[in-house]
């Protein structure tokens, strides 16, 4: 590899110099992530009913792998890929309510990476949704205090080949992309 750097002042060129190096430059494993969209729905619960509102947040997650193979756990996994969390009046917040996350390992363009992750071969990309459910009431049964609810996804773990874990924060506080529009509870 040839490395050329010259020293110029007011546009006239007073040194250059120019080294070889044996050394090629070195490509780590690393993907990106980015949202194609995102959604989110409130059930309809009639007026009166002792029923809650459910609150339902799908995203559409794209991964591609660059510098060699990416794995990320599936649902079964000790950590899985996701880390879900909710919004409420633009802050996120620990509430102790019935929620589950759901995703599905893509049928294409990934190999089975033991028991329960999956592995993305160099240079491919899959898109994987995201669904994260949860209810508008408190684990005691009572409603959620009024406010703006929204879902975000946190933080997308992953690991190399080897086996190191990595984990990618979405700042889905400052990005968008992330995090759903807000729908009014109750």
């Amino acid at each position: 590899m040839r490395f050329c750097r010259s020293f110029a002042v007011l546009g006239a060129v007073l040194a250059s110099a120019c080294a070889e190096s044996p050394v090629a430059p070195v490509h780590e494993a690393a993907p990106t992530f980015s949202v194609l969209e995102n959604s989110i729905e409130r059930s309809s619960v009639p007026a009166g009913s002792s029923q809650s509102s459910v609150l339902m947040a799908t995203f559409l997650v794209e991964i591609k792998a660059s510098g060699g193979d990416v794995v990320l756990g599936s649902q079964a996994a000790s950590i899985p890929a996701f880390e879900l969390t909710i919004w409420k009046d633009g802050v996120r917040v620990l509430l102790a309510i019935a929620q589950t996350s759901l995703y599905t390992v893509p049928s294409s363009g990934v190999v089975a990476f033991g028991s329960d992750h999956f592995k993305i071969p160099e240079s491919n990309s899959v898109v994987v949704p995201v669904t994260f459910v949860f209810e508008g009431r408190t684990a005691s049964g009572g409603p959620l205090s009024p406010g703006s609810y929204a879902a975000g996804i946190d933080a997308v773990n992953w690991s190399t080949v080897d086996g190191v874990l990595h984990k990618e924060s979405t700042a889905s506080a400052l990005s968008l992309g992330w995090r759903t529009q807000a729908i009014v509870l109750p």
